[in-house]
């Protein structure tokens, strides 16, 4: 992306899981500002400015839709004035990197809309979002285009066995460390799956931290299979299969995304 001749791109990663419907806006915001704000170079004018924006001295539960476009709004210029001296003749594009979207099917339909008014209205020009999530809900009844319209589904192919292996140590590369048949099982059961990976990796750490250790043993892994088994692998992918994802960027109404 560096060497985009167009556009220079901003990233920003945010985490739904665990985020309440009511302060859903606030807490974009929060992660917006905060990527933003760790921007090498960034002239501590913009970051007064940072500073100034209405999430911080609002309640997050009172953080509203249209609180949070005023806001994107000043951050869009911030980006743009940084953008003119630190690369200079591009675009900017500002991409919202969004993980655990299926937090977003759960929410009210009105939340739904105005998320997407304001990627498809507002800040098409500026603002992107690729977004990952197993079971994102399609059920829709009402006669507004629904906000997953946004996106293209990608279904993602299994990892390759070393693809596997860096998703699992490299996290955790310098704190701890698989013992190699641990590791050895949880790629046997695992598939290439991403999402299963991940969750025999949390697991495994968990039982690891439990015995108060740095290394994973097999022992360990073999509770995570026991957890894992025991609460019916929720959102588990197909075997075979990498799982699906959604993926969208604002700049038209239809792109490209993977998980």
């Amino acid at each position: 992306m560096h060497d985009d001749p167009d556009y220079w791109y901003t990233p920003v990663y945010i985490d739904l899981e665990g985020t309440t419907e009511a302060t859903f806006f606030h807490f974009l915001m929060e992660e917006i500002a905060h990527s933003v704000g760790e921007l090498e170079g960034l002239d501590p004018a913009h970051q007064t400015k940072l500073h100034a924006l209405t999430y911080r001295t609002r309640a997050a539960e009172e953080y509203e839709d249209r609180d949070f476009s005023r806001d994107l709004r000043r951050v869009v210029e911030i980006l743009e004035a940084h953008g003119a001296i630190h690369h200079p003749g591009k675009r900017l594009r500002l991409i919202l990197l969004m993980d655990e979207m299926d937090t977003l099917s759960r929410f009210n339909h009105l939340t739904q809309q105005q998320l997407r008014r304001i990627f498809m209205r507002e800040f098409a020009a500026s603002v992107g979002a690729v977004v990952a999530g197993i079971e994102i809900s399609k059920e829709w009844e009402r006669v507004e285009s629904p906000w997953f319209n946004l996106f293209n589904e990608i279904a993602m192919q299994p990892f390759t066995r070393q693809e596997s292996i860096q998703l699992l140590v490299e996290p955790v590369r310098g704190y701890y460390m698989y013992e190699p048949d641990a590791l050895d099982f949880i790629l046997e059961q695992c598939e290439g799956r991403p999402f299963r990976l991940q969750q025999y990796g949390l697991e495994a750490v968990n039982e690891m931290l439990r015995h108060k250790r740095r290394y994973i043993t097999k022992g360990d892994v073999l509770a995570a299979h026991a957890i894992i088994q025991l609460n019916g692998q929720p959102g588990a992918e197909q075997p075979g299969s990498g799982g699906v994802a959604l993926a969208a960027t604002a700049m038209t109404p239809q792109t490209e995304f993977n998980r």
